[in-house]
């Protein structure tokens, strides 16, 4: 598994073989694919906070664990 950062960012980029951690600059969100594997699921939001700690963004962001097919109108509206 790697962690590797995506510019530019679309909402077509996220595939569902896969998690993606999205920093909104308001709030994080840890996007799981349908068929993320179970290594992938488990490590998202691990992952999030890792990317808060070592990119200096604040540690009281909210992440959001969001399951494809389940997305909100607040993360659609970031696209």
């Amino acid at each position: 598994m790697s962690f590797a950062p995506v510019a530019p960012v679309s909402r077509r980029a996220l595939d569902g073989n896969d998690v993606f951690v999205y920093d909104t600059g308001a709030e994080i969100f840890v996007w799981v694919g349908k068929a993320a594997s179970s290594s992938e699921r488990s490590q998202g939001l691990r992952l999030a906070t890792e990317y808060l700690a070592n990119t200096g963004r604040p540690p009281f962001l909210p992440i959001s664990v969001v399951p494809e097919g389940a997305e909100n109108e607040y993360f659609e509206a970031q696209w």
